[in-house]
């Protein structure tokens, strides 16, 4: 991050347990950046320490600078419950910063039994664990991919309250 990122850059961050590593081990002030913003909705019932929200304000307290939440689920109940939430005030301003951001740190999500995403309660195990059997190999902001980084499951890609991936591929880094 130090050799992609500049004074000027805007960082976004999605949320789970290697960004939230991240967070954790990095020093104070460890490189400079303009701002930290969430690439995805911060909010679930447990574990609320690998929301994308609170990975944000961990690194911007560790690198001295602002971070923008979004704060609303990373998947919505349906696709026109996420319709509607990118449009409100305060939502919809944070992910236009997160689509014009510089650098994105991202992780990819296992589809396995303690997936941060069912630990959130966005899904199910048994309905997770069966996104395998429809081709999905893992998860980027909770969009599903698979083995070789297509689009898989897009109904749910549909719900998803953050960068699109489409969005998430232009970002410069």
């Amino acid at each position: 991050l130090d050799r992609v990122c500049s004074p000027e850059s805007v960082l976004g961050v999605s949320w789970g347990i290697s960004t939230r590593a991240l967070a954790d081990a990095l020093p104070p002030m460890a490189f400079g950046c303009r701002k930290i913003v969430s690439l995805v909705g911060g909010m679930g019932r447990v574990k609320p320490e690998l929301h994308s929200n609170q990975v944000a304000t961990t690194l911007a307290d560790r690198l001295g600078v602002e971070s923008s939440h979004l704060v609303a689920p990373a998947v919505a109940r349906s696709a026109s419950s996420r319709n509607e939430l990118v449009e409100m005030p305060g939502i919809e301003e944070v992910l236009e910063e997160a689509v014009n951001c510089d650098v994105a740190v991202v992780g990819i999500g296992a589809i396995i039994p303690t997936a941060t995403m069912i630990q959130a309660g966005y899904f199910i195990q048994e309905e997770f664990l069966g996104f395998k059997d429809r081709g999905a190999a893992g998860d980027v902001c909770c969009h599903f991919l698979d083995a070789s980084g297509a689009p898989r499951l897009t109904e749910i890609s549909e719900r998803v309250v953050g960068v699109t991936l489409g969005e998430l591929r232009a970002i410069p880094q």
